[in-house]
């Protein structure tokens, strides 16, 4: 069983979350925070929800 680390990492002053992948030696980044941050959406993906 692999080892996962979870950790939010920072991207242009805004929230990334990320989980380390021990057994591929990869990270893992949250997608919706990306776009989220690439798009320049303040409140994240689900507070801009109605």
């Amino acid at each position: 069983m692999s080892k996962e680390k979870i950790s939010i990492r920072f991207f242009d002053d805004r929230e990334v979350r990320a989980v380390w992948d021990e057994q591929n030696d990869k990270w893992w980044f949250s997608v919706l925070d990306i776009v989220t941050v690439l798009n320049d959406q303040s409140g994240g993906f689900f507070k801009s929800k109605p």
